[in-house]
């Protein structure tokens, strides 16, 4: 891995949930206000012919801050790790981890209008990418789009890579670190598994539903 350190800062401009997004998932920049933003995600739907939440993915996977295949944030980076080991991926630039979240007060549709802070997505060769959107909070709370990730409170949080290596925490606090990144791994690839078995099955059905109809 080629990473660089990443220490937890307070900004006091900025609430605790905001700057916790930041470090966790790391940050996207040049982010207009919301109606510029909404805008170009707008555009980019109907260029595309997609819907306006996989047009905001798209605008993101376009101005990321760090490397989706080796993101500098401890916790994006081992969670994405996690889930490669967790699938059993035989190429692990096959998962990528996006963020989502704003380097300034302005906010991206991800976050303004979806409450998504990040994503990961799996690319396949015959078929559709699966998209895992992540929502990080402090609070507990619903999201019909997003795995919610609610932060525990005893999250150690100073935990940054130094010379390639992962450094900062104690035993116990390293511990606990990897429980939490185990947790949100393992239900991103619970929702990956799902949603291949069900895409799985529709081909199965419209499969035989082709022959049905030559036999």
């Amino acid at each position: 891995m080629h990473l660089g350190p990443e220490k937890f800062e307070i900004v006091p401009t900025e609430s605790l949930e905001t700057s916790l997004k930041r470090e966790l998932l790391g940050k996207v920049q040049k982010v207009a206000d919301i109606e510029e933003e909404r805008d170009v995600v707008a555009k980019i739907a109907d260029k595309q012919k997609i819907d306006l939440l996989n047009a905001a993915f798209l605008r993101e996977k376009d101005r990321q801050n760090s490397d989706p295949i080796n993101p500098n944030s401890p916790f994006a980076n081992f969670t994405r790790l996690n889930v490669i080991e967790l699938l059993d991926l035989p190429n692990d630039e096959d998962l990528k981890f996006y963020t989502a979240v704003s380097d300034s007060n302005n906010k991206t549709v991800l976050e303004r209008d979806f409450s998504i802070d990040a994503f990961l997505e799996l690319n396949r060769e015959k078929a559709e990418s699966i998209i895992i959107p992540i929502n990080l909070t402090t609070k507990i709370k619903e999201n019909s789009k997003a795995i919610v990730f609610d932060l525990p409170k005893d999250f150690p949080l100073h935990g940054y890579f130094k010379r390639n290596k992962f450094a900062g925490l104690e035993p116990d606090e390293e511990k606990l670190f990897f429980k939490y990144v185990n947790s949100l791994a393992n239900e991103v690839t619970r929702r990956i598994k799902y949603i291949i078995e069900i895409t799985e099955n529709e081909e199965k059905l419209k499969s035989g539903e082709t022959n049905s109809r030559t036999g």
